[in-house]
């Protein structure tokens, strides 16, 4: 199961998996929006700073064009985002975005149901120090941009994963399928485990809810073995 968010004050907070700072990474989800024009941005996930106003984070802005955006903060933040992002409501979504570390918002992409869509829009002046915990469906200094709906499969990279492996997860294969790098992932099955690193997060608000149809990966295989060493 998945976890529902309400838009106002539904959070789910973990500490920080990795000082994401100048770090290449690539985050994945699968998100349901419930309100089609929201006011404000919504958050899908934040590496906080310390003292909580700044981060690296990934999220739809509000308003008419809900534009999806991965966002470096700095004395000059980093913005790299979609022309539009007119979401349908009321379905599951896989949205990913990535970004190489660098200062350049060239360095980063998006991505909606594996196909890749952006734009570079503002270079990084500054990073400020992101290592303050990361943050599921709110970003932590306020309630204001709070997520409105759904949110399953939260992946994080310490790697720009390649057009090819975000399509993969876009068909519904788990991240835990592209173990390289991944160093944050949490299915939101019910439980808040975190399966890279074994944290638990902690929920303020949130409902259990229907998940969306992913691949999990298969067990390995049980083979009989005869005695005397010979395969059955």
């Amino acid at each position: 199961m998945a976890r529902d968010f309400s838009g106002t004050t539904d959070r789910i907070t973990f500490p920080s998996a990795f000082n994401t700072t100048s770090q290449p990474l690539t985050v994945s989800a699968w998100v349901w929006f419930d309100v089609a024009n929201q006011t404000n941005s919504q958050y899908i996930w934040q590496s906080a700073s310390v003292g909580g106003n700044f981060g690296c984070a990934f999220f739809q802005q509000g308003g008419v064009d809900r534009q999806l955006t991965i966002q470096r903060a700095g004395s000059t933040a980093m913005n790299f985002q979609t022309a539009t992002s007119a979401f349908s409501i009321n379905t599951w979504h896989h949205v990913c975005a990535s970004h190489d570390g660098s200062t350049s918002a060239s360095g980063a992409q998006i991505y909606i149901n594996g196909s890749p869509v952006g734009s570079a829009v503002q270079n990084l002046v500054g990073e400020t120090t992101t290592n303050s915990g990361f943050h599921i469906g709110a970003r932590t200094s306020d309630n204001l941009r709070n997520f409105n709906g759904r949110i399953a499969e939260v992946a994080v990279w310490n790697r720009v994963l390649t057009a090819a492996e975000v399509e993969s997860l876009a068909r519904g294969y788990t991240p835990d399928r592209l173990p390289r790098l991944l160093r944050f992932y949490v299915p939101l099955v019910r439980e808040l485990n975190e399966r890279r690193q074994g944290m638990v997060g902690t929920a303020t608000g949130t409902t259990v809810i229907a998940h969306p149809r992913v691949i999990r990966r298969p067990l390995r295989r049980w083979v009989p073995v005869l005695i005397g060493g010979g395969a059955a």
